[in-house]
This record gives structure tokens, sequence and C-alpha cells, in this order.
């Protein structure tokens, strides 16, 4: 190959490099042109933010200064109308005027006490409505048709109850509060704390039960031995006397005859406690009933 070709191909490829070259320049300088132009933007944004900031504290150092200056003419007695402030408080307000001032001022004060006069008016009703019965029974046992007949059952035990607390009314209640395991754990949650509270009073004495709630009750350390005050009676076995067989459930309107293990119970009287007394109170009254009872239905 010739020197003069040799020249050419270099010639081309030194041009090749400049174009190259240019265009990478051009490019650069577009980037940094861009580059430089969106700075100047972020710029006069800020410009305008520091303007526009400044603008408003000097509004609101303008505003303090009329309010203080304000102030020091309503200290002086004149208001900013040219009023004199001792003249507006001299004004005088209509009946109407000063009860919606009152309520205003004092409507925190006010829906307070409405709310707890409200609550207090329905407690002292609550209370004067309450039921005071002169004997309480559990039934423990779980059976819905027992469920629907407590007043049946009410009105049987109240041919036996006196007066006591001499309300004039003699009065029996029975409480329906099963504690099988057999039932939703939320009723049976609630039906086994109303039994334990009930147990660690000395009010309610007599209880309608059977086996399945031994676990609970406990019977021969929370019931009399009936045994021992009945013993030839052929419905009465250890802690209960038996309602199977005996026109109980026939009174009650009960669908069919009850089970054998369906019993009348009456809790033994715990000495030592804050309620013993309380407690052989009731238990007198309810072994009364509980006599009645067992002469009524025995076979």
């Amino acid at each position: 190959m010739s020197d003069k070709q040799n020249n050419k191909k270099e010639t081309e490829k030194e041009n090749v490099q400049q174009k190259e070259k240019s265009i990478f320049e051009t490019i650069k300088e577009v980037n940094q042109k861009e580059k430089m132009e969106k700075m100047q933007r972020m710029a006069q944004q800020q410009k305008e933010i520091h303007e526009k900031e400044e603008k408003e504290r000097e509004n609101y150092a303008s505003k303090l200064m009329q309010d203080k200056v304000e102030l020091i003419k309503i200290k002086q007695g004149v208001s900013n109308k040219g009023i004199s402030v001792q003249e507006e408080e001299k004004k005088n307000y209509t009946l109407k005027e000063k009860i919606g001032n009152f309520f205003y001022h004092n409507k925190l004060w006010i829906i307070m006490f409405v709310v707890f006069g409200g609550m207090i008016g329905f407690m002292v009703h609550d209370y004067a409505t309450k039921d005071n019965p002169d004997m309480t029974v559990m039934v423990l046992v779980d059976d819905y048709e027992l469920s629907l007949r407590t007043e049946k059952i009410e009105a049987i035990m109240n041919e036996y109850i006196e007066d006591v607390n001499e309300n004039g009314e003699a009065h029996v209640t029975v409480y329906y509060m099963p504690v099988s395991e057999d039932l939703d754990p939320y009723t049976l949650q609630a039906n086994s704390t109303k039994f334990f509270a009930l147990m660690q009073d000395g009010e309610t004495m007599m209880v309608i039960a059977d086996p399945v709630i031994a676990q609970r009750l406990i019977p021969e350390q929370t019931l009399e031995d009936l045994s021992e005050h009945f013993p030839e009676n052929e419905n009465v076995k250890d802690y209960g006397f038996y309602l199977s067989g005996t026109d109980f459930a026939k009174e009650i309107e009960y669908p069919e005859k009850f089970s054998d293990d369906i019993y009348i119970g009456i809790r033994k009287v715990k000495e030592g406690l804050k309620y013993t007394d309380e407690m052989q109170k009731n238990y007198d009254i309810a072994y009364k009933v509980l006599e009645k009872l067992i002469e009524r239905y025995s076979k």
C-alpha cells in the first residue's frame, strides 16, 4: 500500500474521531445547559418561597402590632371604634339574654349535671323497683322446659313463705342459672359467675339441682344432709329431696316426668363467716318451706 493511501486513511480516521468528539461535546453541552436551567428554576422557586414567607411574616408582625395597639386602647377604656368599654359593660341585658349567656358559659357543667343526675335517678328508681323477695332459689339444672316454669315454681313456694321483709308481699324468686358443661362457653361463664356470687353470701339457701353439677356444687361440702332430718322418707337421699314420681312435675305443668336425679336441697350454714348470722336466718326460712314441700310431695 502506498504512502498516499495510508495518509488518506489516517485523514478519514481523524475526521471520524473529530466527528464523534463533536457529537459527544454537543450532548455534554446540552446536558450542562439543561442542568443549568433546572438550577436556575429551582433558585427562582426558592426565591419566590422566601419572598412569600417574608411577606407572611411581615403581615403577621403587622397584625400583632395592630392587636397590641388595640389591646392598649381597650385597657385605656376605648375600643378600636372609639366606643367606651365601660359604656358597653353598662348595657342592660334582658332576662332571656342573661339566661342564654349563663347556659353558654356553663354548658359543660350543665351537661355533666344532667348526665350524673340521670344516672342517680336511674339508680334510685332501680333500687325502689328492685325485686325484694323473702326467699330466693337457684335452679342449676340444664333443662329448657324447667326454665319456662320458674313462675309456676315460685307460685307453689309462695304458698309457704311468710312476709319476712315486711314489704306487704310474701314472695319467692327463682333464678334459672344452669352450670352444665354442655352450655355454650359464654352462657356457662355468665351463669357460673352468678352461681359463685350467690354461693359467697348467705341469702340464697335453696337449690334445685342434679348430679351433673356435683363438681361445681360439691354437695357433701355445701348442702345439708337431709337424710338426717327425714330418715324415713323414701324421696330423701343424702343431700336432696328427689322429685321423680311426685306431683311436682304435674303441678308446674312439666310436659313429662322428671328424671330420677332432680332434687331440692338446702345449703348448710357455715360458721365463722361475716354473713353466718344472715345465712342462719335465711336457712331457717328456707328450711320451713322445704319441710312443707317434702310433706306435700312425699309418696
